[in-house]
């Protein structure tokens, strides 16, 4: 790739010095815990290699400072700056930061998340750059986010912002961004209003302050009042201006300065010379309100650019929006001239019709009248002519005869069909009527009155009634294969609806197999049988299962149905579903986006299955982190659907639900419990008591309460739940081992350990059954539920997974600071039990490992520490060594809030 213009790249310097490029190096030393890989790109203050992570196992970007840099330097406070800024901006479109750290030679270093793709820079030499304005809405997006946390980057260009295979964006290269104070002019973005916890916090020593004369940034893309060092007028609309800078290229193909080397194009942006880049706007063939967005960005005057980045991508979004409206009616025009144009060809036809049966009559006629005079003329004749006729009536007779043999073949082979077709019917007439018994057979004797005074509910009875006449759909009992798919797949939807999605799988897999073998692989139907059975699995909680049938299903219907059929846009969030609960919401949230898009498009703002796009993607945004982009849209999709489906629809339960629980997420309690309460009233009325849906808004009331230290309330609830779902999901699903750990948890707030016991080792044992061998994660559920159990006095229960877990962390992670606080935990146990010599080197060697690697425990963490201090000291204390107690206390760290348990 050719190196750019002067223009086009970052400098930082002030008028009196000269713009050099920093000495590149490699590094002798290389950050610990990583594997050097290769180099992937160096700049002026560093260089990043790839590398892998040896304790997590994978790969990652590290940024070191290149060796001539001073780590004390501005340049070298910077470059540590960026990372602290970029840790603390968690967005999809931002790198995620990893760690911050030092190496042995003092000189910092950053690994972050791995950015695989091209730059839009690179993307827009070769043409490459796919669908321009949705890249550049999501840079805005990005962007917008940042300047709801007061930070702006100061170099906004293409070559800083990476685009993966799939689309994704990235703002990269952070180095030059600066944490607004309050006082700093400018308006405040629309989220302003955020707890200050939200803001980011700068440790660079007088960022705010005013330095003229010293400018940073890429000239191509400055802004006047940065070119000119003014950096107390340097704000949120500094940025809207080099976003404007990147609409510029993607729509002409050129920055708004170019002239030539850095300092001839500086003075140009200190000067706002932007008469140029606005002729090649205006001839650029966009569309005008495009051009028109870019100018505002570009405008030299920053009260007359948008406020901030949320600003232009909502802007953006709009002019995405109308242009999809305009492709839809465009599409409609031509549908409709279409069927002009069919009608048209019509008429033609029938009038060039009628035209020849006018002229065969004419023919006709006019040949019986020559004829007649034929006749009159040539008596003489006669006697030849009757000859002829003789002859032709014989040939006439033989031919009738002919004929009449073939009618009678006809009639007998036609008379064999329907003798075939009668039998035919009457076996389908059997079939349809075995199939109306089975249907018959699932309600015969159901008295709703007594299933509903019994103890099973009506959703278990109905679905054991299903199953029932599942096992009667058989090769054996129906002739057409397709017919009985057709029952399989309906009887597999039923039972789904239901919520006994595991025993509809089988009916799903019998149907999709027949639809495959007779209808064929793309057919319809059959692709409509993968999409079911994958929603079985799940449903199932077999996401092992489910994903790659998504995928596949999704991949299908596209090729088949196109990207903006309904099946397929169901398809898509289903797949974002299945992402979203395994964790992978980076991959979950570009699906959910792209899905309320294109249903918005397609089937209209209100269409409900819009609105499930709408309430979909605002559940991608909480899982996320992103409550302040799942709140408003999750209000937006519950006042939508009360409007179009009336207050008590499923759907909108669904989304009353979903908004209390993104309250209670926020901690915002006052709003979150009385809407819970009413989605359970309205659930339980609606759709039963054991509904999946009910099950899961009772869930969340109850946790609700325990959230708000009214665990005598939360407790009779979490226990309904378990009971309901150990009957109809079985202990092993996904959501009956989560409410088995929340009733425990609860019990162990009330002060009721004894009962949480046992429900924290079948929830163990659950999970045990799912993780794989010294899995991390299983690691970290056993220290929560030790700790749990220990807080709660519970010393004997509390020992067996703490031992467990000490055993999987010793293996994978032995000098990790939490696996000395697993140690000093199951210390804490046998103290609990006055097994004081077996406990006596797990809370001395807990507590100095802990104390050694002090600096790598994460803030909410760090109770921890005190806590392992706190034990050895109750040892000291039980064991008669005072001295030993003075010891420890003295250099105990201070407890930083009062909790009954630290976070590990």
């Amino acid at each position: 790739m050719n190196a750019p213009p002067d223009s086009d790249r970052t400098v930082t310097a002030t008028p009196e010095q000269e713009l050099t490029t920093a000495r590149r190096s490699a590094g002798a030393l290389f950050p610990a815990g990583y594997e050097k890989l290769d180099l992937v790109g160096q700049g002026g203050m560093g260089a990043v290699w790839r590398a892998r992570d040896l304790h997590l196992d994978r790969e990652v970007a590290i940024k070191l400072l290149h060796d001539g840099i001073d780590a004390e330097s501005d340049a070298g406070r910077k470059f540590v700056e960026e990372a602290r800024i970029s840790a603390q901006l968690q967005h999809p479109g931002i790198p995620a930061v990893y760690a911050v750290g030092t190496m042995a030679n003092g000189r910092p270093f950053l690994a972050m998340k791995l950015i695989k793709g091209r730059t839009l820079a690179d993307l827009l030499t070769d043409g490459t750059t796919g669908p321009r304005l949705g890249v550049f809405e999501a840079i805005a997006q990005a962007v917008g986010y940042a300047h709801g946390r007061r930070v702006i980057h100061r170099d906004l260009k293409p070559a800083n912002v990476m685009v993966g295979a799939f689309g994704e964006v990235q703002v990269m290269d952070w180095g030059l961004a600066k944490v607004l104070s309050e006082a700093s002019g400018g308006p405040q973005p629309p989220d302003s209003a955020a707890p200050a916890e939200a803001n980011i916090r700068s440790q660079r020593p007088g960022d705010t302050e005013t330095r003229y004369g010293e400018f940073m940034g890429t000239p191509a893309y400055m802004p006047p009042e940065q070119a000119i060092g003014a950096t107390d007028k340097i704000d949120e609309r500094s940025d809207v201006f080099g976003l404007g800078g990147i609409l510029c290229v993607l729509l002409t193909g050129k920055p708004p300065f170019s002239g030539g080397d850095a300092e001839t194009t500086r003075q140009m942006a200190a000067q706002g010379q932007l008469q140029t880049a606005a002729e090649r706007l205006d001839t650029c063939g966009a569309e005008p309100e495009v051009i028109a967005l870019a100018k505002r960005c570009l405008a030299a005057d920053p009260a007359d650019r948008p406020p901030n980045g949320s600003a232009v991508a909502a802007a953006v979004a709009t002019l995405r929006a109308a242009a999809d409206e305009r492709a839809r009616q465009a599409e409609i025009a031509k549908a409709a001239e279409a069927v002009r144009a069919a009608e048209q060809r019509a008429r033609q036809r029938l009038r060039t019709r009628l035209a020849a049966g006018i002229a065969a009559a004419l023919a006709a006629g006019l040949g019986l009248a020559a004829w007649q005079a034929k006749k009159a003329t040539d008596a003489e004749a006669a006697t030849a002519e009757q000859l002829l006729r003789t002859q032709a009536a014989e040939r006439a007779t033989a031919e009738q005869l002919a004929k009449t043999n073939a009618a009678t073949a006809a009639l007998t082979v036609q008379l064999g069909e329907t003798k075939k077709a009668n039998t035919e019917t009457k076996q389908a007439l059997a079939e349809l009527e075995q199939a109306i018994g089975v249907v018959f057979d699932v309600f015969d004797g159901f008295d709703i009155r007594a299933v509903k005074a019994g103890p099973a509910p009506v959703e278990a009875v109905l679905a054991r009634r299903l199953i029932a006449a599942g096992r009667q759909l058989t090769a054996a009992t129906f002739r057409d294969p397709v017919a009985l798919a057709n029952l399989q797949n309906r009887l597999g939807v039923t039972l789904d609806n239901l919520g006994f999605p595991a025993d509809a799988i089988p009916l799903h897999r019998a149907a999709l197999a027949s639809r495959s073998e007779h209808l064929g692989p793309d057919h319809t139907a059959t692709l409509a049988s993968l999409n079911n059975l994958a929603e079985a699995y799940r449903g199932a909680g077999r996401l092992d299962l489910a994903t790659p049938l998504l995928e596949r299903a999704l991949a299908a219907m596209t090729a088949k149905l196109g990207p903006d059929h309904p099946h397929t846009l169901l398809s898509m969030t289903g797949l974002a579903a299945a992402y979203r609960a395994t964790g992978r919401v980076d991959k979950a949230l570009p699906l959910y986006e792209r899905a309320l898009a294109l249903m918005t498009a397609k089937l209209g703002p209100d269409d409900p299955r819009t609105l499930l796009g709408m309430n979909n993607l605002a559940a991608g945004y909480y899982s996320a982190g992103q409550l302040d982009r799942a709140l408003p849209l999750l209000e937006k999709a519950l006042a939508l659907r009360k409007a179009k489906l009336g207050p008590d629809h499923p759907d909108t339960l669904a989304s009353l639900n979903n908004l209390a629980e993104a309250y209670r997420g926020a901690s915002q309690l006052a709003l979150a419990t009385p809407l819970l309460e009413e989605a359970r009233a309205l659930m339980t009325a609606k759709l039963g008591p054991g509904h999946p849906d009910t099950l899961t808004g009772t869930s969340n009331l109850a946790l609700a309460y325990r959230d708000a230290g009214r665990s005598d309330r939360a407790v009779p609830l979490l226990d309904h739940v378990l009971t309901v779902r150990k009957a109809t999901l079985g202990p092993d699903h996904p959501d009956t081992i989560g409410s088995t750990g929340n009733l425990a948890a609860c019990l162990i707030e009330a002060g009721r350990g004894p009962e949480a016991v046992p429900h924290y080792t079948d929830y163990l044992a659950a999970y045990r059954k799912l993780a794989k061998p010294n899995d991390p994660g299983f690691a970290s559920r056993l220290a929560s539920v030790g700790g749990d159990l220990l807080a709660a006095d519970q010393y004997a229960a509390a020992e067996p997974p703490l031992r467990e877990c000490v055993a999987i962390r010793e293996k994978i992670a032995p000098d990790l600071w939490n696996t000395f606080n697993a140690k000093s935990m199951l210390g804490g146990a046998l103290l609990g039990q006055r097994k004081y010599a077996a406990a006596e080197p797990l809370l001395t060697v807990g507590y100095d490992g802990m104390r050694q690697r002090e600096a790598t425990i994460p803030a909410d963490g760090r109770n921890n520490l005190f806590e392992a201090g706190t034990r050895l000291i109750d040892l000291y204390a039980a064991t008669n060594r005072p001295e030993k107690v003075a010891a420890v206390r003295a250099e105990l760290p201070k407890e930083i809030a009062p909790r009954p348990r630290a976070k590990e």
